[in-house]
Formats: C-alpha cells, structure tokens, sequence
C-alpha cells in the first residue's frame, strides 16, 4: 500500500466530485458486496473476452502484433493467449489487447458505447501473472470495478465521440482494477489516475477509416495503464483533478460530460451484468443490415452471390 506525496491536495472539493465517487467505489467494494447474480454474469463476461483474445490470436496480423512486442519488451513470464508465448508483462498485455478487440468481436456495454473489458482483462491478467497472490474473488471484484468506472465515464457522454471510448474509458477503468488489486491508498490511486490520463490517446479517426489502428489503441491503452502504476510505484506524480479540472477529461475528451446523474448509481447498477455480447464480429452499426440480410436469405432461399 502506497502513501501519497508531499505536496499533493487530494481532498475532496468543486472540481474532485467524480474522482472522490469513484475513490469510494474502489475503496468500498468487495467481492462479498456484489451480488450472486453479478458474479455469475462477470463469469460469463471474463469467459467471452478469453474467448476473443483466444480466437484474435488467429487474426491476420496479430503475429506481427506479437512480434513488435516480443522485440520491444522481451521475453517474460506472460503468457500471449492461443500461443505458447511468454513476454513481459507490458508486452503481453499489449498482444493480448489486440487479440481481444481485433475482430470485433468483443462485448460491450450499449448505453455507453464502450468495449471496456478489451483493455480491463488483459491489465488485470498482466498484474495477477506479474505479481501473483491474486485469486478468483479479486479478479472477479477489480473487473466489476473498472467496468463501473468505464461505464461511468461513458455514460456521461452527451455528445458523439471524438476519442475512441473503448481506449480511453477503459484505460481508466483498468486504473481502478489495478488500484484494487494492488490495494493503492486514495493518494496513490489518484496519481495513477493522474499518469493515465496523461497517456490518454486514440481518436475516433482509425474507427471511421476501418483501420487495424483501432485495434492497436486498445493496446495503447492496456499499455498505458500499467506504465502508469509502474511509474505510481516509483512514486511519480501526475495531475490530480483529471474528471472535473480545466483540461480535465469532461472539458476535453468529453466536452459538456456529465456523470453527476450516474454517480449515485455506483455500487447500485453492476454495469458489469449490462454488458451484451456480439451476434456478429463486426462493428456494432453494422449488425442490423447482418442480420436482415441472413433473415432474407433464410426466407427467400437466395445466397451471398446473388447480394450486390
């Protein structure tokens, strides 16, 4: 458990709300807080995103994914899913981000346009082989924690997206995973807060252009999380009122954002149990064409040549 640096105000005032709701939900919650119902669904979430991660590894560049973090980060004791791969943790994470989101493929909370679990599991994964002494109930609770704030800062979106949502809110989400797992105080949990937002990146630029880019910013930002604990362990700082400052995330990444509405939700609504799963690996807008289109095929007895 880390102690907080001289000099610092992490106290609560106007401009911290958001960032002391959240502190409390971390602080707070626990695995026996969360009901039956919530552990049984994070099961079946964790289980569909391995499954993702399992089926990107086959992807066609995923390899040379693989093969940039190899020679950048180095063998380690990491595994990369669907291989035999071990790298260090960054690089591993890295991969195994890519692999999660490159088809795709995986779930995702609706109402607030973000994919949170493809940057969330493979941090918490990294940090549990990395450090170990780190059991089922903790995974269980850090993933529910990091989704409710990804959630959170999705939700109190009130404009379209400039920033990729999955990339940025997850990164924060993976924070608070993290700041649970490794049992940060409020202090540090707001510095790694602080190095994330810092490292924030991915525009919605790649997700109009189709681009494998996209892909590669869920990396990013599994990246980013945990440079940004590494950097808390060694007890450098970062800006403190990331939500609610001047330049901070809702005059920014979100400009006009809201989450007071959502607040009092926290450790209420388990955004972890909305999260939906994909019919189709597809960008999400195009599951309705997919789905007419088989519904017609089915009925009219026509195949995909006879579709222009």
């Amino acid at each position: 458990c880390l102690v907080g640096y001289a000099g610092q105000d992490y106290g609560p005032g106007t401009m911290t709300v958001v960032r002391d709701a959240i502190l409390d939900h971390i602080e707070t919650t626990t695995f026996d807080s969360l009901p039956a119902e919530v552990v049984a669904a994070t099961n079946v979430v964790i289980a569909d995103t391995f499954a993702c991660g399992l089926a990107g590894s086959a992807e066609s560049k995923a390899k040379t994914v693989r093969d940039v973090q190899l020679s950048h980060f180095g063998f380690g004791g990491v595994p990369v899913w669907g291989t035999d791969l071990l790298i260090s943790p960054i690089g591993a994470a890295m991969a195994n981000g890519y692999q999660v989101h490159c088809l795709e493929y995986a779930c995702f909370h609706e109402a607030a346009t973000v994919h949170s679990m493809s940057v969330i599991f493979p941090a918490v994964m990294a940090y549990a082989d990395r450090y170990g002494r780190v059991s089922g109930k903790d995974i269980i609770t850090a993933v529910n924690i990091g989704n409710d704030v990804a959630a959170l800062l999705g939700l109190s979106a009130t404009k379209g997206a400039r920033f990729f949502r999955p990339g940025v809110c997850g990164a924060m989400g993976a924070g608070a995973a993290m700041a649970k797992l490794a049992d940060l105080d409020r202090p540090s949990t707001t510095e790694l807060f602080g190095l994330i937002y810092s490292q924030l990146s991915g525009t919605m630029q790649a997700h109009t252009e189709a681009s494998m880019a996209l892909g590669l910013q869920i990396a990013f930002s599994v990246r980013n999380a945990l440079t940004a604990l590494d950097m808390v362990r060694m007890y450098l700082t970062g800006p403190v009122d990331v939500f609610d400052g001047p330049y901070g995330y809702f005059n920014l990444f979100e400009m006009d954002g809201d989450a007071t509405p959502h607040l009092d939700a926290l450790g209420k609504a388990w955004r972890t149990a909305e999260i939906s799963f994909k019919p189709f690996p597809s960008g999400r807008a195009s599951h309705g064409a997919i789905d007419a289109l088989s519904r017609l095929m089915q009925t009219h007895k026509f195949n995909a040549q006879d579709v222009t």
